[in-house]
């Protein structure tokens, strides 16, 4: 039960519903403005060695600058240089727009390329990897819930080009309930896929990490400020999920339509030939079956 508060009273109130760390106002949040959180997930995700391992991030501009001012602008969800001068760019995603293998390239080059400024060399950009959290299945015929993609010789699969790096993770296709027996990103997905109490203690249990953003997490589910604008941000959500829902059934309904519109034609003008081969049968002139047919002469010949 929720405890009535002044508006702009920022203590905690009394709730026991945690905000779904998947809604991307929660999610930049967490990881977005919290450096300690943001390790500990692209630690757990990238899996470098040890002393390769992210020690401190800067969190950068989110707004991709456009080059002209006709082309399209972009706000990442989450953008960070790391200690050793390269990029990582986090992006939760709960909707399926069809687009986002796509999507994912053109913010990999947006970053990649805006680096470069005018006296600098090609040789001066660093590696950039882009993370993306899906709570939708993107690859159906990929069993694993963690597709990372590199540049690699196609003949002997020999990894090119250390500046690429693109990982998704379908969080759907986590089905694990064993929280002492799974590793550091399993349990990080586990901790997007059921943002329930009663999971988050029980992954608390077996990792510090997942301990902290959980009580980060139910601190920022009692700010009413942060819960006003986090109930705004999941009702729009929500609305453009419902607004592509309807444009697909009428995108459905067009096609249906259409479809029945072609049969009918197609039937048609079936009936318009064999009319014109039994005109001919009868031996009436082939000027007389254009006319009365509305086929050319050439179609009339060949029925």
């Amino acid at each position: 039960m929720r405890k009535k508060t002044n508006e702009n009273d920022d203590t905690p109130v009394v709730t026991d519903k945690l905000m779904d760390p998947k809604i991307d106002f929660c999610f930049k949040e967490l990881f977005g403005h919290n450096p300690t959180n943001f390790i500990h997930l692209a630690n757990a995700i990238l899996n470098f060695k040890d002393e390769k391992k992210i020690q401190s991030v800067e969190f950068l501009n989110l707004e991709m600058s456009k080059d002209r001012e006709e082309d399209r602008g972009s706000r990442l969800d989450v953008l960070a240089k790391l200690n050793d001068g390269s990029f990582i760019n986090v992006e939760m995603q709960c909707a399926d727009y069809k687009d986002f293998e796509k999507r994912s390239l053109f913010y990999f080059s947006k970053i990649f390329a805006g680096q470069l400024k005018k006296k600098d060399n090609f040789c001066d950009l660093k590696p950039v990897i882009i993370i993306n959290l899906l709570d939708f299945i993107i690859f159906e015929d990929e069993k694993n819930f963690h597709s990372p993609l590199i540049i690699s010789n196609a003949k002997n699969h020999k990894r090119r080009c250390e500046d690429f790096e693109m990982h998704f993770i379908e969080i759907p296709k986590i089905n694990k309930t064993c929280y002492d027996a799974v590793g550091p990103l399993e349990r990080w997905v586990l901790f997007f896929k059921e943002p329930r109490k009663e999971t988050l203690e029980e992954l608390s249990m077996h990792s510090q990490e997942i301990a902290k953003a959980f009580e980060d997490l139910e601190i920022l589910s009692k700010n009413p400020k942060a819960r006003a604008a986090y109930e705004a941000r999941k009702k729009a959500l929500l609305d453009i999920r419902n607004g592509m829902h309807v444009n697909r059934i009428e995108g459905m309904a067009q096609g249906i339509a259409q479809g029945i519109a072609q049969g009918i034609a197609q039937g048609e003008a079936q009936k318009t030939l064999e009319l014109a081969r039994n005109l001919k049968t009868l031996g009436v002139p082939i000027d007389t079956i254009i006319q009365a047919s509305g086929l050319t002469k050439e179609q009339v010949e060949k029925a």
